[in-house]
C-alpha cells in the first residue's frame, strides 16, 4: 500500500510547476515501522482535489539502490516507507529529452579544471501506479560529475519519462510536456552541482471517460564533493480520483 503523491489542472497544462513557494506545508514525520527514514518531508493539500508531497534526502554516490513506497498520514503528521526489491526496468518506449542547455556557474565564468579525478553518478526515478499498483508514468533523471578532490566538474545528464498507452490496466495516460529547467548550475567554489527535470502527465479514463486527471514530477538532484549528493522530489497530483495514485522512488 503506497500512497502519496499537485495543482491545478490549469496550472499543469500552462507549464508552470507546483504550489507556490508560500504555500502552507506541513512537515509529516516517519512512523515507528519507516523502514527509510528520510531528510524532510512535507505536504500540502490545495483548494479541491489535489495535492503536493515535496521529498528531500541524501545518498551516497556509490550506486547502491534505494527503492521505496511511500504512504502519507496528513491528520496526524505521519509518513510511512516500505522497502522492496529491483525497480521495474526502464520501458523500452520511453521518451528522451536532448539536453540543449550549457553549463552555468555562480558568478557566470566557468572555472577551469584538470588532473586526476573520480567519476560519480545519480539517478532518481519517480513512478506513479493506479490502486492495484499498474504503472502509469514515470519520469528519471540521471546525473553524471567529476570529482576533482576539492572541485567538481559537470559530465552529462539525462532525462527519460514514460506514459502508459494503454496501461497493462487498459488506461490512457499521455505526456504533457517534460523538459529540463534551465541549465546545470555549478555553484558554491565548485563544490556543488545542480539539475532540475520536470514532467506532467495526464488521463481521461481514470475511470470515468469525461473527467480529467493529472500527475507532475519534479526531480532536483545536486551532487556534492564528496561522494553524495542531495535529491528533492516534488510530487503533484489533481483530478478525478487524484487520491487513488501513489508513488514509488527509485534512486541509486
Amino acid at each position: 500500500m503506497k500512497k502519496i503523491g499537485i495543482l491545478s489542472s490549469l496550472a499543469i497544462l500552462s507549464g508552470t510547476m507546483l504550489f507556490s513557494p508560500d504555500a502552507n506545508a506541513a512537515t509529516l514525520n516517519p512512523t515507528s515501522n519507516s523502514e527509510v527514514i528520510l531528510g524532510k518531508v512535507e505536504y500540502v493539500k490545495g483548494v479541491g482535489e489535489e495535492d503536493q508531497i515535496t521529498i528531500t534526502d541524501s545518498r551516497p554516490a556509490n550506486g547502491t539502490q534505494e527503492n521505496f513506497a511511500i504512504t502519507i498520514d496528513p491528520v496526524n503528521g505521519k509518513y510511512e516507507t516500505t522497502t522492496y526489491g529491483n525497480f521495474p526496468s526502464d520501458e523500452t518506449t520511453e521518451g528522451r529529452v536532448n539536453d540543449t542547455y550549457p553549463l552555468e556557474a555562480e558568478g557566470g565564468s566557468i572555472p577551469p579544471i584538470g588532473g586526476s579525478s573520480t567519476s560519480h553518478k545519480a539517478s532518481v526515478k519517480v513512478l506513479t501506479e493506479d490502486p492495484i499498483n499498474i504503472n502509469c508514468n514515470y519520469t528519471k533523471q540521471t546525473l553524471s560529475w567529476k570529482d576533482y578532490g576539492t572541485t567538481i566538474g559537470f559530465s552529462s545528464r539525462s532525462l527519460s519519462y514514460w506514459a502508459g498507452d494503454p496501461t497493462a490496466g487498459l488506461t490512457h495516460w499521455y505526456t504533457s510536456y517534460a523538459y529540463f529547467d534551465g541549465s546545470p548550475y555549478l555553484y558554491n567554489s565548485s563544490k556543488n552541482l545542480r539539475s532540475t527535470a520536470v514532467a506532467a502527465y495526464y488521463n481521461w479514463d481514470f475511470p470515468s471517460a469525461n473527467k480529467r486527471t493529472d500527475v507532475a514530477h519534479n526531480i532536483t538532484i545536486t551532487a556534492n564533493n564528496n561522494a553524495t549528493y542531495n535529491y528533492s522530489l516534488k510530487m503533484v497530483r489533481t483530478g478525478e480520483h487524484y487520491n487513488l495514485l501513489h508513488f514509488d522512488i527509485y534512486t541509486n
